[in-house]
């Protein structure tokens, strides 16, 4: 037990020498070493120690790791340190006690103790620092700092501690997927040392195999290795995966640890174990059911084979019940004391979310035995069509020390990391509630949740005042849309279970309802069948406690004792039913999903026989899900129709004059041209919205009494058909755009810096004599006599038209050599017209916002459509390969789906970027016409710290780049725009 001395007494000191009071020893990266006897965590630690003769008070004194905020964090209470004594301070950032305000960056940073006086006591800076090995000074008090493994917090520090840490081992051959068996050689950066390495996913130590020469690698392998040096502590270890002869379409996460970790008796994850404890569907008591979390090393492989993830992380065994089956979930953990404390890589497509604390191998849970996709395919179903928070999904297989470990579906965790990333909210300010039986919460408290039920279970929501409390306390378009959903899937587990929504704390702040554990849907249950009545089942008012009991339905059965919310229940259901829920569109969906894992199904099985095993075949348990799929609307609609006891549907049909010139939506649900025609209950409110696309302008509705509005309520009472009138838009500026640039090229694709022009108009335009420029103003490119591009037509700028023509010879409309390159960090270009009028300009960055090209992959920046403004970094998107010279760019296929076109014609104020934030901060908004901007920044007590004013803002989409000023304290801020009479307002936050 380490000794930890903190007497107070009252004969004290007033003297306090800086030489007496020291930072003895420190640990930026705390694992195993010691836990605070307060919180019981591994926090970052930090030791005090008294050399001098006096005891002495520390209470008013500060601690800081900020070399520019000496007083960060204040000793506030008396604190005293008797003569030859250590002091633990905890750098776990809980503000408490004996615990500081901020925590230890491992990668190293400032430490800095000063008087009330704010004069320097003791400091250091520290540089990259290894898990559970201290930084210490010997002997106590001295100058001398060395690196110690056995940590002795609160005591005296020992003298076998070392200077250096030996350096680790290099490999001669990478981590990766191989076709032949390879000889691998491992060497450190020094001479006179000895290499162990372990082949079994084990921690190596000099028990371990020591290297002599090659090791010859012919089957899927994992190797450790750890370096010795006399006089040095070991270094680190350093892991490497081999993947040999491996046929899979899938990504690959391969997972190396102690096999001790996920089997032993004793500490095993994986095995019901003699360590146990009860839980999840087992009366007995199951090592599985224990939350421990083991050390690990992950490798991740794309599809392409391109290595992604390689670092060392935590691994727990995640899931509910489906911990009883063969195959468990996993969940991967970054932290800071295995190394980095994100995963910094998109792991998936459809969100743009680049960093992640931690993601969830899934083993498919329920459907485990039936078809391994119901989970991800509900949850990537509405993905793009309906506003749902939902866990992204990616089927991968797994290999766990070299061996094949399965299908697994990487997932997201939905967890306040999972707001964070997704939303920008803060994971300190939230409240997350959890349904599962009965209803608790997961982050904050169930208070607010309690109260609202409260009042919803004592007030009638018929009233308009009423609803209009409970419409601000709930998200009512979200909860539409959730219950609508969980309905459409009958979800047989739920509403009594599986729910989960949350909110931030703070007013104003609105419930939101979270999609999870969809298993029991879409056929995942004896219950959940294409007829089963889940709507019966989510209004019952007497149901059993599982799944339904009165209170899971209490909600739901109240609002839609309202008219507003019935009728927008049951016609927005109609239209899901017509879109989302088509049968076609569904099925295609399913068909992309079952695609991607229909290779790997034979080898899955073969690992785990129990797996799939509810029919004969893979394909028989798939067809129960097509069925559903198919036939679940007719019965929806019947169940609709005798709930509230509707007639036939009419159909109405939805016309435009201009293919894709603008967006309709029916009751804030997106429609386009593929769904023509929506089959509405009769004699109920239909609600309708249109906005143009850029390029175009809404004319009007060819209804003569609502002609000319945007948004417009009809009543469906026959078959009708709707049209909306546009036209093209002539007020377009610059009839030439710069809409596509190619200024990193890979090495084993390179046909040389180029750039894409694209004629916006609908005419011919000759460009003769104008020309092109980058940021350093020596030298243009102008384009000769007789240079014309096509109305809608491209132009492509090279600077070497040979090599450009040998990588794309079908490229047509190629002219050059322009004589400067483009910079791979970004830079100022311009296209100049024959009267020296700037035509287009923009600067381009290798970083965010704008999509990164940098990666030596060959990839184009592409503009998502060519009447966006390309001068904002939002509106481009990376090229799925080495671009589309001479063509459509293949970030225009995304239009429909962009929301941010959707907006271009209304007012909007978007989520800042980063956020939170340090320095500054990016912020878009959008203008329908011209007009005078108000911009300001409000604390949480709506004091105005910032505000600004700009006139004869053009109508499109603009960026505030807001610099913090220096008085700012970290904290939670509003921003607002106001703009023709209307405020929009957003939450942004400031961290020092």
């Amino acid at each position: 037990m380490y000794r930890l001395i903190f007497s107070f007494i009252i004969f004290t000191n007033p003297f306090l020498s800086g030489q007496d009071i020291f930072i003895n020893e420190f640990m930026a990266s705390n694992d195993t070493t010691i836990t605070d006897p307060y919180y019981h965590l591994s926090g970052d630690w930090i030791e005090i120690y008294n050399a001098g003769q006096y005891t002495v008070n520390l209470q008013n004194h500060y601690l800081t790791d900020d070399p520019s905020d000496s007083t960060k964090w204040r000793i506030e209470n008396e604190l005293i340190l008797e003569p030859d004594a250590y002091l633990i301070i905890w750098a776990d950032g809980f503000n408490q006690d004996y615990h500081a305000s901020f925590k230890l960056a491992r990668e190293g940073e400032f430490i800095g103790i000063y008087s009330p006086e704010l004069q320097v006591i003791d400091s250091l800076s520290y540089t990259t620092q290894e898990t559970d090995i201290s930084y210490g000074r010997y002997p106590d008090g001295g100058k001398e700092w060395f690196y110690f493994d056995h940590p002795s917090p609160g005591s005296t520090n020992g003298a076998d501690g070392s200077t250096n840490i030996a350096s680790p081992a290099q490999f001669s051959i990478p981590s990766g997927k191989y076709e032949a068996s390879v000889n691998i050689a491992v060497t450190s950066g020094t001479d006179s040392v000895q290499i162990y390495y372990t082949k079994d996913g084990s921690i190596p130590d000099k028990n371990s195999i020591l290297y002599i020469d090659h090791i010859h690698v012919r089957s899927s392998t994992t190797i450790r290795a750890i370096v010795y040096r006399d006089g040095y502590l070991p270094s680190r270890v350093i892991t490497k995966t081999y993947l040999m002869f491996i046929e899979t379409e899938l990504p690959i996460m391969a997972i190396s640890s102690d096999p001790d970790n996920f089997f032993d008796d004793q500490i095993g994850i994986y095995v019901e174990g003699t360590n146990g404890i009860p839980g999840y569907c087992s009366s007995e008591p199951r090592n599985w059911n224990q939350d421990w979390e083991r050390p690990a090393h992950v490798d991740f492989f794309d599809e392409d084979g391109r290595h992604l993830i390689d670092q060392d992380v935590g691994v727990k065994i995640s899931g509910g019940c489906s911990r009883l089956y063969p195959q468990k979930s996993l969940e991967i953990v970054a932290r800071n004391k295995y190394g980095d404390d994100r995963f910094r890589y998109r792991m998936f497509a459809d969100k743009p979310v680049h960093e992640f604390k931690n993601f969830i191998l899934r083993s498919s849970a329920q459907d485990w035995w039936r078809s391994m996709i119901r989970d991800g395919l509900l949850h990537t179903l509405v993905s793009k069509t309906m506003d749902l928070d939902y866990q992204a999904y990616r089927p991968a297989v797994v290999y766990l020390n070299g061996e094949y470990w399965g299908i697994h579906n990487i997932r997201e965790k939905s967890n306040e990391s999972y707001l964070y990333y997704n939303h920008g909210l803060d994971p300190e300010n939230l409240d997350i509630v959890k349904i599962s039986k009965y209803g608790y919460a997961t982050a904050g408290d169930i208070e607010a949740y309690t109260q609202l039920m409260n009042f919803v279970s004592e007030n009638d929501l018929s009233q308009a005042d009423n609803y209009a409390h409970v419409s601000d306390l709930i998200d009512i378009d979200n909860y539409l849309n959730y219950q609508i959903y969980e309905i459409y899937i009958a979800n047989r587990d739920w509403p009594g279970n599986n729910l989960k929504l949350y909110r931030e704390r703070v007013d104003g702040s609105k419930w939101r309802w979270w999609l999870y554990d969809l298993d029991m849907g879409f056929g995942g249950n004896g219950e959940a069948w294409y007829d089963s009545n889940i709507l019966a089942q989510a209004t019952d008012d007497d149901g059993p406690n599982w799944p339904n009991p009165p209170w899971s339905t209490l909600l739901f059965r109240r609002l839609l004792e309202n008219e507003n919310f019935r009728n927008d229940f049951i016609q927005r259901f109609a239209v899901y039913l017509s879109a989302t829920f088509k049968p076609e569109f569904v099925v295609s969906v399913i068909d992309s999903i079952r695609q991607k894992i229909a290779s790997e199904i034979p080898r899955h099985k073969q690992r785990w026989p129990k797996s799939i095993s509810y029919a004969s075949t893979w394909q028989k348990l798939l067809d129960i899900i097509y069925e559903f799929a198919y036939r679940r609307p007719e019965y929806m609609i019947d169940h609709l129709k005798a709930k509230f006891s509707l007639a036939d549907q009419v159909p109405v049909i939805i016309e435009s004059n201009i293919l894709d010139a603008g967006q309709i939506s029916a009751h804030g649900i997106m429609i386009n041209h593929t769904v023509d025609t929506l089959d509405m209950f009769p004699n109920l409110p239909l609600e309708l919205n249109v906005q143009a696309l850029p390029g175009y302008n809404f004319l009007h509705w060819e209804i003569p009494e609502l002609k000319y509005l945007n948004k417009i309520v009809i009543i469906p009472d026959k078959p009708m058909t709707i049209k909306a009138v546009f036209a093209s838009d002539t007020s377009q500026s610059s009839p030439i755009v710069i809409n596509e640039i190619n200024y990193n090229s890979a090495t084993f694709f390179d046909p040389g810096d180029w750039v894409e022009l694209y004629n916006n108009s609908g005419e011919h335009i000759n460009i003769s004599g104008w020309y092109f420029r980058d940021s350093q103003n020596t030298d243009h490119f102008a384009f000769p006599s007789g240079t014309e591009i096509n109305k809608n037509g491209y132009l492509v700028l090279c600077r070497d038209t040979t090599r450009f023509k040998e990588h794309f010879p079908g490229v047509k409309q190629v002219i050059g050599n322009f004589p400067f390159g483009l910079s791979v960090n970004g830079e100022l270009i311009r296209l100049y017209s024959d009267i020296d009028l700037i035509v287009d300009s923009l600067t381009y960055e290798n970083k965010q916002p704008w999509p990164e090209a940098g990666l030596g992959e060959g990839h184009t920046v592409a503009l998502k459509h060519p009447r966006l403004d390309n001068s904002l970094g939002v509106n481009w998107k990376t090229s799925d390969n080495h671009g589309t010279p001479g063509e459509i760019n293949d970030a225009f296929l995304d239009v429909e789906k962009d929301k941010d076109l959707s907006i271009l014609n209304t007012f909007t104020l978007e989520q800042n970027y980063p956020n939170p934030f340090n320095n500054h901060t990016m912020i878009n908004y959008t203008l329908p016409h011209s007009g005078e901007v108000k911009f300001a920044v409000y604390d949480t007590r709506g004091r105005i710290v910032y505000t600004s004013t700009r006139s004869h803002i053009p109508p499109g989409r603009h960026t505030i780049n807001w610099q913090v000023i220096k008085e700012l304290a970290s904290g939670v801020y509003f921003y607002a725009i106001h703009f023709s009479g209307k405020t929009l307002t957003r939450k942004f936050i400031y961290l020092k």
